[in-house]
């Protein structure tokens, strides 16, 4: 019954062990794969983010260069014609047909073969403030029946004289981008403007086409100048959802975003040469499509290596465990331990007979442990009784003063000495260590009056104490050891007249780097004082650790519990002159 039981607890302990090894080693795994595929998942999407914005990015540099360029072209166009000596004698003459017959005919033809020479140029115009008409592909007329003469009321000329401004023709349609020149002929105010009409560049109708991009000109008021099927001129951002995301102090921006429908890239560039953004929005199907299909390898890939995981950790598990389980084998029962019954790996034979040497030294710990364990319950017992003795003594003592004062009165020195004494005795057993400082004067007084009974009053007691010291916690009975020493040492051997002189001063120091603030207790004697090599042999003793050893057990006591208290933030210096007198001097922190 007890074979079976053993080997249930030990079945139990090893599927505990062995759940406890196999967690861990999967979890480790499993972390390791986490961070392998968030990593592959991330560079992935890394990559098919940065071929679709490099793509879209190298789109809107083409458009950009594309149309700027187009525009300085239209620029140089209007230049040639402000210098053409055909047009000069328009600009100039207050009616040019008058004196150039078929003038206009051949103006119309000349501004009909620069139309049709370029791409998108849906009208050019001439005016002349000399003749008040205004000069296109189509017709020539006085200004103010000119049905499209509104740009002329546009016209905000920079340094080079040129204006380019969104325009509504006929204030209705189509939507062009206005070129113009206002100069002067002679005193008469002349203007050319090419009308642009940008879904006839090439590189917009393309994009146009494409069902995929969508590409914008934004003023740099904020306002949309062109899109595709363009409703007004200009247009507010809010009208295209894409737009959200402009950043007007922005020169180039590149991002990848979500709209309600549909994930898109969003790029702008502004302009180098003019005040407007261009922007290409690039609808990203198949960037959605690809990341689909990388989640889906990314989700099997997971999958797999989680499987992997476990049957990894499995079996790392069972791998790991089996030479505890031979190390197990081998301990149950221990008083079977052999090392026969370990099998032949080396290290595992190495670790059993290290066992069985430490058991083998154990048993022989155990018994000395043992022994010491008995001798200890003895001591502690003779502890116990010997507890009984100061208190025994402080109730007789006690019992002693009331029969005393009730046979000699209140006033004869005896109950007073019966008194202190007793007041000594329960001071020196009570449990508490640390006491504040004006207790232990005080209980130090009690002790200097029972001395000064027993010197037949020769002693005076001086006392410097500073009151900033009074709340300072220090140990219990420190000072009565040196006063015992300064007492029967010092002035035991004296065999004048002169009085005994005992002076306890206490003092406050400033505090160190640190802040921490300093008691020094001086306790100084007229007595004898001590040879130098007496003092150096006191000064030994008070080093050693045994304090059943030596000499000057309480000074030494004293030392060693200051130490343990304090450690080296406490000093003790002695300073003796024969003849004169001895000084103790102690010093550690203070303690409020």
């Amino acid at each position: 019954m007890k074979n079976r039981i053993r080997d249930l607890k030990r079945r139990l302990s090893s599927d505990k062990l062995f759940f406890h090894h196999f967690i861990q080693i999967f979890l480790a795994m499993l972390l390791v794969f986490t961070l392998f595929t968030v990593y592959t998942y991330r560079n992935s999407r890394t990559i098919i983010e940065t071929e679709f914005t490099n793509a879209g990015v190298q789109d809107l540099e083409s458009l950009a260069e594309y149309v700027d360029s187009y525009i300085m072209d239209i620029r140089y166009l209007i230049s040639t014609l402000e210098i053409n000596e055909t047009l000069q004698f328009f600009y100039a003459s207050p009616s040019p047909e008058s004196v150039w017959s078929d003038y206009g005919r051949q103006v119309q033809s000349q501004l009909t073969t620069l139309r049709y020479s370029r791409e998108a140029i849906e009208n050019i115009y001439l005016y002349s403030e000399a003749s008040n008409t205004i000069y296109s592909s189509s017709l020539h007329t006085y200004a103010y029946a000119f049905e499209d003469r509104y740009w002329l009321e546009q016209l905000n000329p920079d340094e080079t004289g040129f204006s380019i401004f969104p325009y509504a023709m006929r204030e209705s349609f189509p939507f062009v981008i206005c070129v113009a020149k206002e100069f002067t002929a002679g005193e008469n105010r002349c203007a050319i403007a090419v009308m642009i009409d940008l879904p006839k560049l090439s590189v917009l109708s393309s994009i146009d086409e494409n069902s995929h991009q969508e590409a914008f000109l934004v003023s740099d008021n904020q306002e949309i100048i062109y899109r595709y099927h363009q409703d007004d001129i200009p247009e507010p951002l809010d009208t295209v959802e894409y737009l959200n995301h402009y950043e007007p102090d922005t020169t180039e921006s590149v991002s990848i975003t979500s709209g309600d429908t549909n994930t898109y890239s969003y790029m702008q560039l502004h302009s180098a040469s003019y005040p407007w953004t261009y922007l290409l929005v690039t609808h990203l199907e198949d960037y959605t499509r690809q990341l689909s299909t990388q989640n889906a390898l990314l989700f099997a890939a997971a999958s797999g290596l989680i499987v992997f995981a476990v049957l990894f950790a499995v079996f790392f598990t069972l791998r790991s465990l089996k030479p505890i389980e031979s190390i197990r084998n081998f301990l149950d029962p221990p008083e079977l331990l052999s090392s026969g019954s370990i099998d032949d790996n080396e290290d595992i034979k190495y670790i059993a007979s290290r066992i069985t040497q430490h058991v083998q030294t154990n048993q022989g710990l155990r018994t000395e442990l043992q022994e010491r364990l008995n001798l200890l319950n003895e001591t502690q017992i003779l502890a116990l009784q010997s507890q009984i003795n100061p208190h025994f003594l402080s109730n007789t003592l006690n019992l002693m003063y009331i029969q005393a004062t009730d046979a000699l009165g209140y006033d004869h020195s005896l109950p007073l000495m019966i008194l202190n004494t007793s007041t000594l005795i329960r001071y020196a057993i009570e449990p508490a260590k640390m006491v504040t400082l004006e207790t232990e004067l005080a209980q130090t007084d009690i002790y200097l009056s029972i001395l000064d009974q027993r010197y037949d009053k020769n002693l005076s007691i001086v006392h410097d104490i500073a009151p900033d010291t009074l709340n300072a916690k220090v140990p219990r009975l420190f000072i009565q050891p040196i006063i015992e020493n300064a007492v029967f040492h010092g002035f035991s051997d004296r065999h004048d007249t002169e009085r005994s002189i005992l002076t306890i001063r206490c003092q406050r120091q400033a505090g160190n780097d640190n802040g921490e603030d300093f008691i020094t207790v001086q306790v100084r004697d007229n007595g004898t004082g001590i040879s130098p090599e007496k003092l150096d042999e006191l000064k030994q003793s008070l080093q050693q650790e045994d304090l059943a050893v030596g000499k000057s057990i309480g000074l030494r006591n004293v030392v060693r519990r200051m130490n343990l208290i304090y450690s080296d933030r406490f000093s003790l210096s002695i300073e003796s002159t024969l003849d004169v007198g001895t000084c103790f001097t102690l010093r550690f922190p203070y303690v409020e």
